[in-house]
């Protein structure tokens, strides 16, 4: 840490004076009684104030205040949302199979009516019978708690690294506070299964129950039960609802146009600067001209402004024009590019031409916009050779020489913006913090990454590469680190809440699934052990196996598709909730 202060160039020189630094963050805590709306209020009447109206659009702008884990835009992140979601699941699951134990342990308690009516008769009070009952459920609980200790520690770190195989966990997944909810839990649970079965039982009729022996005397508990197979079918369909929502969202996502190709991409990335070796400009031009000759390496270029990875701005003006539309999406947002760039991260050029060497001079001013730009600041009009002034007024024209399609900038889910590129090569050399060096390679990926290292070290020995996710480095600030990774990492991150909502809801409703099934067998099987001497009598007056079959069928179909039917109009209900996470 250090302090900051315009004496401060580490990242540039200009950004004391210029507005364009989107690295530079406020955090402020807010005083007793104050609203985050208030804050923002407050805040962006002091941003309004600290301009003179010579950028319109800076002074026109307003401050968010939202807490630090939201995005710049105001909003909770996706995996906060959906992590109180998968706790709501967890909680369905739960009580489908405390539903699923309570209708065994209501069969148990009926076959077990003669031994609770002979305990009374032999003057065993009702409650301490009761106790005796809860505490049968609630040893049964505990049990299955600390079983579920051990699986989780087997299967946790498995779990972890399937469905986040790019999220670094230190520790076991079990921990004090898992320990201490499980216990709660399973307590909680043992209690809630158990005490409608033991005060039933303890409310008994020991004559009833001395005379009946085993046989059921009414009908009450069977509906008792048969309610509890349906809720466990209408839980159950709301899972699989659920599951199915997310993995349409996950097959969506995965066949959405980016307009990019970041899958086969590496991203050279500088992380520290250091006091010596080649200057960066020398360091990425040789770079690219050496890679470009290697096997393997399609194309290579470099850009300041990277898709998932970072944006900037600039001053930017039309002649005769006073001002420049705001989109929703925010912008026009600037990447400085080099040559090839367009084809080293797949993005396709749909009107005029790329970059190429004879554009590298400020004289020249060749510029290159996307679609939405294009449309928004020329509509109905041809983009190519229209005039953009860059920087401040006087600067002399740089002309449209390309559209390229529309691609995402930093979010899967983000409002069309308007994005242009001009040559890297036409700004002042910048450091080692913003550059990066792109790579599109074919086959495996992971064979180029010695080359590229052994290239860039013969360049500048000064040179160390270094896993920044995994910080097996000691930082030596005499060196110069540089971290590799592909452009697909950058967007898995945001897929990942999908992927995991798809995963585990439908995990969780395949789970669901089966122990409703198990339930659902439960009761037809207690239910056809109480009405075997019916179906005896059935059989004896003429009715024929099939018959019989049917009766007995059409009874659990029953109780099974009054829960689907209530599990799906709960689930359009609570669909409303949970659209916020799903993809279109």
């Amino acid at each position: 840490w250090f302090p900051l202060g315009p004496e401060r160039t580490e990242f540039s020189g200009h950004w004391p004076r210029g507005s364009h630094s989107w690295w530079l963050q406020v955090i402020g805590r807010l005083k007793p009684g104050v609203t985050q709306e208030q804050a923002g209020r407050d805040a962006t009447a002091a941003h309004q104030r600290t301009y003179d109206g010579s950028e319109p659009v800076q002074a026109a702008a307003t401050v968010l205040a939202a807490p630090t884990r939201y995005n710049w835009q105001g909003k909770e992140p996706i995996e906060t949302s959906l992590s109180r979601w998968l706790a709501g699941v967890t909680l369905i699951v739960l009580l489908i199979a405390c539903a699923n134990v309570v209708n065994l342990l209501l069969a148990r308690a009926s076959r077990r009516r003669q031994e609770v009516a002979v305990r009374l008769a032999l003057g065993a009070g009702r409650v301490r019978l009761v106790r005796l009952l809860l505490t049968e459920s609630v040893v049964l609980a505990l049990a299955g708690g600390v079983l579920s200790l051990f699986v989780a520690v087997g299967l946790g770190r498995l779990i972890r690294g399937v469905l986040l195989p790019d999220v670094a966990w230190d520790g076991s997944p079990v921990n004090g506070r898992v320990l201490a909810l499980s216990a709660i839990v399973a307590l909680g649970t043992g209690i809630l299964i158990g005490l409608v079965p033991a005060v039933r039982a303890g409310r008994a009729d020991l004559t009833a129950s001395l005379r009946q022996g085993v046989r059921e005397g009414g009908g009450h508990r069977s509906l008792l039960r048969s309610g509890l197979v349906v809720a466990q079918a209408a839980l159950c369909a709301i899972l699989l609802i659920g599951a199915g929502l997310f993995v349409r969202s996950l097959s969506r996502i995965q066949s959405l146009d980016l307009g990019l190709q970041p899958d086969r991409v590496l991203v050279v990335s500088p992380r520290r600067s250091g006091t010596s070796g080649v200057a960066p400009s020398i360091l990425f031009t040789q770079s690219v001209e050496r890679l470009r000759s290697f096997p393997g390496v399609e194309a290579a270029s470099t850009a300041l402004g990277l898709p998932f990875r970072s944006w900037g701005t600039g001053t930017l003006s039309i002649p005769g024009r006073d001002s420049i539309p705001v989109l929703p999406g925010g912008g026009p947002y600037l990447s400085l590019v080099g040559s090839d760039f367009f084809r080293t991260i797949g993005t396709r050029v749909v009107q005029g031409r790329a970059f190429t060497g004879g554009d590298v001079s400020p004289e020249k001013g060749a510029v290159i916009v996307n679609e939405t730009m294009a449309r928004t600041l020329w509509p109905g009009r041809e983009a190519l050779g229209q005039c953009l002034v860059l920087g401040d007024t006087g600067t002399p024209c740089s002309w449209v020489v390309g559209v390229v399609r529309d691609a995402r900038r930093m979010e899967i889910q983000e409002q069309p913006a308007m994005q242009y590129f001009v040559p890297l090569e036409n700004f002042e050399p910048v450091g080692y913090a913003t550059v990066q060096l792109l790579v599109r390679g074919s086959g495996d990926l992971d064979r180029l990454y010695d080359p590229i290292r052994r290239a860039l070290t013969q360049i500048d020995p000064s040179l160390r590469f270094i896993d920044i996710a995994s910080l097996q480095a000691s930082i030596d600030p005499s060196l110069r680190y540089v971290d590799i990774a592909t452009l697909q990492a950058s967007v898995d991150p945001q897929v990942r809440p999908w992927r995991v909502g798809a995963s585990v809801f439908s995990l969780f409703g395949v789970l669901a699934l089966l122990v409703a099934a198990m339930g659902l067998y439960s009761v037809v099987v207690y239910l056809v052990a109480q009405r075997t001497h019916e179906i005896g009598v059935r059989v004896a007056l003429g009715a024929q196996g099939r018959d019989v079959v049917g009766l007995i069928v059409r009874g659990s179909t029953g109780l099974a598709a009054c829960g689907v039917a209530l599990g799906v109009a709960v689930a359009l209900v609570a669909g409303r909730q949970v659209q916020p996470l799903l993809f279109d």
